[in-house]
């Protein structure tokens, strides 16, 4: 019984009001059709799905943003297949949310040579800056990104 008042204590913490956990729960869904639409769909359909026609505010919120960032990592880490590399599920899920909250955010996918071998890792940016990424100092070459740089 202790364990379960600690885990509501936390996600009380986490989520403090319904509006919080009804964004966290548009987050985990978006978070599951990602993957699969990324089987079927091209990346630039992909996307069109994933750009929102209106936004929520008027105004970007980068209180919000933040809060949407921990959102979709916390959503995608549940998930077993999703352990290890998740960049790009994150960057497009994050996409879509930021977006819907005004951030002029831009998905950016680039590669580079690491021991031989070419990786690559997808980000976003938010006015030029690489926006709560962990390989922010890594340098890659892009190699996609949208909106295209004069795009909105």
């Amino acid at each position: 019984m202790r364990d379960i008042a600690r885990k509501l204590g936390k996600a009380r913490k986490w989520m403090p009001s319904v509006s919080h956990f009804v964004l966290f729960m548009r987050v985990a869904a978006w978070s599951t059709v990602v993957p699969l639409l990324l089987k079927f769909l091209s990346m630039d359909k992909l996307m069109k799905v994933l750009t929102p026609r209106k936004s929520k505010s008027l105004e970007d919120d980068m209180e919000t943003a933040r809060l949407l960032d921990a959102y979709v990592s916390k959503s995608l880490r549940v998930r077993p297949e999703n352990r290890g590399k998740m960049c790009l599920k994150r960057s497009l899920v994050l996409y879509r949310f930021l977006r819907m909250y005004n951030v002029p955010a831009r998905l950016m996918i680039g590669v580079r040579k690491e021991q031989g071998e070419l990786t690559g890792h997808s980000w976003i940016e938010v006015r030029g800056r690489h926006f709560q990424d962990p390989l922010e100092n890594v340098k890659y070459t892009v190699t996609f990104s949208y909106p295209e740089e004069n795009g909105t």
